[in-house]
């Protein structure tokens, strides 16, 4: 059984701001998302008198949460990626996925990329990229 993607919603805030879910601080106009692509490094620890291929893992890493939006640069979730991009200021980023107990991920990020685009017979669009820092944490809540 899948979920419609219907009613996802990202909120974006400076860390000395109003909390993330704050409804303005709300990214409007999302088209699609990506992420969190988190991971470990594989460390090899074989050696000579190893019999198969001997690992560790590394530190975690949250990594990356990309998405698309119809650029609105007045739109106030938008500027608030914008203004942490070109100050270099660390954000608070919420997800509110739309599955039956709405998934909740929350973690600090930094905006790294704001990226608009644009082509013949399509819309004014921007791709951002947020960059994780620290543990992302999953939850459960209730449904807005």
């Amino acid at each position: 059984m899948g979920y419609d993607s219907k009613g996802i919603r990202v909120y974006f805030a400076t860390v000395t701001g109003v909390t993330a879910t704050a409804t303005g601080n709300y990214v409007g106009e999302i088209t699609d998302f990506s992420g969190p692509s988190g991971a470990v490094a594989v460390i090899d620890i074989t050696h000579l008198a190893s019999s198969f291929k001997e690992k560790l893992v590394g530190v975690p890493d949250e990594g990356q949460f990309s998405f698309n939006v119809n650029m609105v640069a007045t739109q106030v979730g938008q500027e608030q990626l914008l203004k942490c991009r070109r100050g270099r200021i660390r954000g608070e980023f919420s997800a509110r996925l739309s599955d039956t107990g709405v998934t909740k991920i929350d973690c600090e990020a930094y905006c790294i990329s704001y990226v608009p685009s644009a082509a013949v017979d399509n819309k004014l669009s921007a791709a951002v990229t947020l960059e994780l820092t620290g543990i992302s944490t999953w939850s459960t809540v209730a449904a807005e």
